[in-house]
């Protein structure tokens, strides 16, 4: 369908349109753009010099090989920034529903952040609970 669902009208005060889903792409990086503005909100200094990335899957022609993971941290080196990057097709393959979906993308950003610069998870997501 093309067009307004309905003219406008002085309720509306505007014709009302059709909402396009957004697709699973677009919803995955809202979602972690989400994400890492909840973690910055809970701890500002947590992204600091870190890099986040994201890739459709993770390599896995070398240390993969047995599993696959959700996301991986690199530590900083003289030449380079941290790097986190979170693996979009392995995580959409382990939720069903978008909330969880949600969940399931802080909930390993939250984890990759912790381990990489050592600030505890609940200091990063003090809302946890509230996300169960």
């Amino acid at each position: 369908m093309r067009g307004p669902l309905a003219p406008a009208t002085s309720v509306a005060g505007q014709a009302l349109r059709r909402h396009r889903p957004t697709s699973r792409a677009e919803f995955f990086v809202q979602c972690l753009s989400d994400s890492l503005a909840r973690i910055t909100a809970a701890a500002p200094e947590a992204l600091v010099g870190v890099e986040v990335g994201l890739e459709d899957v993770p390599d896995t022609s070398g240390q993969w090989a047995s599993r696959v993971p959700l996301a991986a941290a690199q530590d900083a080196t003289p030449t380079s920034a941290a790097r986190i990057v979170v693996y979009r097709r392995p995580i959409e393959h382990r939720a069903t529903t978008r909330p969880q979906l949600r969940s399931l993308i802080h909930g390993t950003l939250v984890e990759q952040v912790s381990a990489l610069t050592g600030i505890p998870a609940d200091r990063l997501d003090p809302d946890e609970d509230e996300d169960d």
